[in-house]
């Protein structure tokens, strides 16, 4: 490393990229953005990240923030003067890839309220999306109301790590469907947690 301090070391992106010609990794789909002081740690363990999408990739970019991909990983940056430095913190282990762990995330959407107006009407065609561990479901839309009442159970089976230290983010989004005069679907964003 040509830095004689971390703190002078610039920010390091992890990019996911799609492999469409061999090896030559040109497509990014989503990257993260580190800190190099903030990857310093030699005995950090392995934490999700959440990707952003990739800006400059015209074929994704319809893609949110939150559909860009959760990825757990671990990494460090250090200075190593020899190669026994390179043995602390295991780093020079192979990974020890545990047992899966079946879970399941068990979300009740119920109702909304005052949901903003999407449509001409004054009304919204209101549905919600469930986005966890790499899976996605969507409620029924409810047609014509600013106040949808859902009442749906949704169980979500994912295979988690024991001892996984903190459970992988759950995210929902609001949507306002809309229908065009040839029957296709669209949708409208209007919020996000």
């Amino acid at each position: 490393m040509p830095h004689k301090k971390l703190s002078d070391c610039p920010d390091l992106f992890v990019y996911l990229c799609k492999d469409d010609d061999g090896y030559k990794l040109k497509n990014y789909v989503s990257y993260i953005r580190l800190k190099v002081t903030d990857i310093s740690n030699v005995n950090a363990k392995a934490e999700y990240h959440t990707f952003k999408p990739e800006p400059s990739n015209k074929r994704i970019h319809k893609v949110r923030d939150n559909e860009a991909g959760i990825f757990k990983f671990r990494i460090c940056i250090q200075k190593a003067n020899t190669w026994k430095d390179k043995q602390i913190g295991g780093w020079n282990k192979n990974v020890n890839i545990p047992q899966e762990l079946w879970s399941e995330l068990r979300v009740n959407i119920y109702q909304a309220k005052d949901v903003l107006s999407a449509d001409k009407s004054g009304t919204s065609d209101p549905f919600v999306k469930i986005y966890f561990y790499g899976q996605q479901f969507q409620t029924r839309t409810i047609k014509k109301s600013l106040n949808p009442i859902w009442l749906e159970k949704i169980i979500m089976p994912a295979k988690l790590e024991p001892g996984l230290g903190n459970p992988p983010p759950v995210y929902l989004t609001l949507w306002d469907e809309d229908v065009n005069i040839l029957g296709g679907k669209s949708a409208d964003l209007l919020g996000s947690c």
